[in-house]
């Protein structure tokens, strides 16, 4: 229906040096993983009762990088 889903974990794996991290999104459907060093990182997203998404992100900056992302039931 396109609303904000919040308690969706976020896992957030960078491939070259094993660096991991997770949150949840919170009430409006935000997170954020501060101080992460530049390079390329696997996300994913779960919630039970939804299809989990991935998604493949670079960041070069310190600069947040914003991502739209849908589940799918």
């Amino acid at each position: 229906s396109g609303a904000a889903v919040p308690g969706v974990a976020v896992s957030l794996r960078q491939p070259a040096s094993g660096l991991e991290r997770v949150t949840t999104t919170d009430g409006v459907g935000r997170f954020e993983i501060a101080n992460l060093p530049a390079g390329t990182y696997d996300v994913r997203f779960e919630l039970p009762g939804f299809t989990p998404e991935r998604r493949r992100v670079t960041a070069v900056t310190a600069l947040p990088v914003d991502l739209d992302v849908t589940l799918v039931l």
